[in-house]
Parts: structure tokens; C-alpha cells; sequence
């Protein structure tokens, strides 16, 4: 069922009464807002991975359409960047590039949804997982380079099938929540930060699990940021790695993230966790340790572009790995015995 109070709608309508989170936002002081794909001009498209045209705007998929008090019937742009999350002509529903157009002005709201267009959303039928990873990683790559990333949370959902079963990997790290939660945990999430009270009237909101446990704020370290490159969902070099006499150099920080570890840094040296081995880098040496054993790099560690590098193929070998240079500013390491991948991160 499509909103009624959107009249890009094109199926059966139907209307909601009631508060939503957006009302709690609102009376809050909070500045908020919705941001889909082709909300700006709901007849825009773009071609997906597999050439087929799809319309940018779903309807459907706006739900402060359905209450006309959160609604924005005539797709009304926002007066001046500057507004953008505050109450004017827009009420607070925006084109997806009003969520650009917000921090470039210095004025992301504290509460954004951001929404891809149809052909980015993953969606079986007319989007595809790799439409969906260029959109997530252009739009967090974006987000971690923000004044805003230290003080930013975002929660990435999806809807409960759609067709595509098990198409996101697992994490591997950091921590696995063993708490209930739902996409109502989100809301209810925004309720607790901000002190907004709940929706009531049997919200969902009220029975959510908590996602408080996620989150660890007594750790000596915190994650470093994490670019990726939308086209693979590989990460990108901070700095670019070098080769010289028949060895791969690399940053510290570039290794830990191509091993997707947690990278732990003091004054004298840099350890991290590889599945069940213990490693420890010293700046000042051509060696280093797993699991207390000596492990000699062939090269003593360098300076590139201001980071502590070092040679990497005896350190991956060690490891049972094997580190291979796919281009200027790409090395991966894959375990012993495998082929090869190709450039553009896929497996012959």
C-alpha cells in the first residue's frame, strides 16, 4: 500500500494516525530528517548493474508519508541548505541529495535517514547486491571524512528477506550482539540518545530490544576509519604501497586493514590478533614477533607518507600467507596453494 499523502503514489493508498518517531524528534528539538532517492522528482531513473531501467523513487518506501502531519505532499525542496532538518516548507522529507548538500553547509542534521534509490536498495526484482555495496560504501566513505565521524553512529538495515538470503557476510570481528532487536530497536535507540520518551499507542518501539550493548566506550583504543572501494568492497590504501628490493612495503595501518584486524598502538610497538596468533611489530627493527617467535621482514621499517611502513611478504608468509600487489594502491594476501585473484576482485 502505497501513502496516501504522496501523490507520486500509484497504487492503493492508505493514511496513519498517530505519532511517529518524527514527532518525538520534533517536540524534542531535534533536528532530523528522511532522505530517499528521487524524492526530488519521483519519474528520475537510473540503470542498474544489469542495464535495466528503475525508477529512483518508491513510495512505499517513505513512511512519513502515511501521517499528514510528518508528511511533504508536493516533494517541496528544502528553502536553503541551511534549513535542511529544521521545520520549514520541507518538513523534514528530503531528495537524497539534500543529505550532501547538508554537511557541505555545515549543518547535518543529528537524526538522518538515509534512503538509496530503487536501483541501490538491494532489492530483488530491480537492484542487486552490488548496486547496494556501491551506494553503502560511497555513502560511509563520505561519512567517515565529515568534522561529524567522531560523534557518529550508523545503523545499517535491511528488510527481513527480499529475496537476497544471506548476501551480506558476517562480521569477523569487534563484537556480535546476543541481545533480541529488531528495525524498531533503531527507533528506540533515537528515543534513549535523546531522551524523547516512546511513540506509545503499542508502538513497536515500546518492546524493542535495546542495541546499548554495541557499543564500548572504555576500550584505550577506538576503530580507525575504514574506506572501501565501492566498485570491490575492498579496502583502499591510506598510503600507497611500494615495492623495492623484491619486497612489499606497506603502512601498519594498511596491513591491519587488509587483514581486517584490530590494529593496538603504543610508543614501542604495534600488535594486533590474526586468527589465533599473537603479532608484534617493532618500528625500530627489521623484525617482529608471532607468538613471541622472531620473524625477520628482510628491510627495516620506513616512513611512507608520514606512516611507519614495512615489508610484509615474509611477515604474511609467516602467517601462511601470501601477499600479492594487484595494483598501485591494492595489496592482498591470500592463504598459500590459492590462485591468484584478478584486478577487478572477483575469482576466475
Amino acid at each position: 500500500m502505497d501513502p496516501y499523502y504522496d501523490p507520486a503514489s500509484k497504487k492503493s493508498t492508505i493514511r496513519m494516525k498517530g505519532r511517529n518517531v518524527g514527532d518525538l524528534l520534533n517536540r524534542g528539538g531535534v533536528t532530523w530528517g528522511w532522505f530517499q532517492g528521487g524524492f526530488g522528482d519521483p519519474s528520475r531513473k537510473h540503470k542498474n548493474v544489469g542495464g535495466a531501467d528503475v525508477l529512483d523513487f518508491i513510495p512505499h518506501h517513505e513512511p512519513f508519508q502515511y501521517y499528514e502531519q510528518t508528511a511533504n505532499p508536493n516533494h517541496l525542496p528544502p528553502s536553503s541548505p541551511a534549513a535542511i532538518g529544521h521545520d520549514d516548507r520541507a518538513n523534514h522529507q528530503y531528495d537524497l541529495r539534500d543529505f550532501w548538500a547538508a554537511p557541505d553547509s555545515g549543518n547535518l542534521p543529528a537524526v538522518s535517514f538515509p534512503k538509496a534509490a530503487g536501483y541501490q536498495q538491494g532489492h530483488a526484482g530491480y537492484s542487486d547486491p552490488l548496486d547496494e555495496r556501491e551506494w553503502l560504501v560511497d555513502t560511509i566513505n563520505r561519512l567517515q571524512k565529515l568534522p561529524s565521524w567522531a560523534s557518529t553512529t550508523v545503523f545499517i538495515s535491511w528488510d527481513d528477506s527480499d529475496g537476497w538470503y544471506d548476501h551480506v557476510t558476517g562480521p569477523i570481528r569487534n563484537f556480535v550482539a546476543s541481545t533480541v532487536s529488531d528495525q524498531s530497536s533503531i527507533i528506540r535507540f533515537i528515543e534513549d540518545n535523546w531522551s524523547l520518551g516512546r511513540i506509545g499507542d503499542q508502538a513497536a518501539d515500546d518492546i524493542a530490544g535495546p542495541l546499548d550493548n554495541m557499543f564500548d566506550f572504555s576500550r584505550g583504543y577506538q576503530n580507525t576509519t575504514l574506506f572501501l572501494i565501492p566498485r570491490t568492497g575492498k579496502p583502499v590504501a591510506q598510503t600507497e604501497p611500494l615495492e623495492a628490493d623484491g619486497y612489499l612495503d606497506m603502512s601498519v595501518e594498511d596491513l591491519a586493514q587488509s587483514l581486517d584486524v584490530q590494529l593496538h598502538s603504543t610508543n614501542s610497538e604495534y600488535c594486533f590478533t590474526y586468527e589465533t596468533h599473537l603479532v608484534t611489530i617493532l618500528p625500530t627493527s627489521d623484525r617482529a614477533l608471532i607468538d613471541s617467535e622472531e620473524v625477520g621482514l628482510g628491510a627495516p621499517m620506513k616512513k611512507i607518507e608520514d606512516r611507519q611502513a614495512l615489508a610484509v611478504n615474509n611477515l604474511a608468509a609467516a602467517l601462511g600467507l601470501e601477499a600479492i600487489q594487484l595494483s598501485a594502491d591494492e595489496i592482498v594476501f591470500k592463504p598459500k596453494g590459492q590462485r591468484s585473484p584478478i584486478a577487478d576482485g572477483t575469482c576466475p
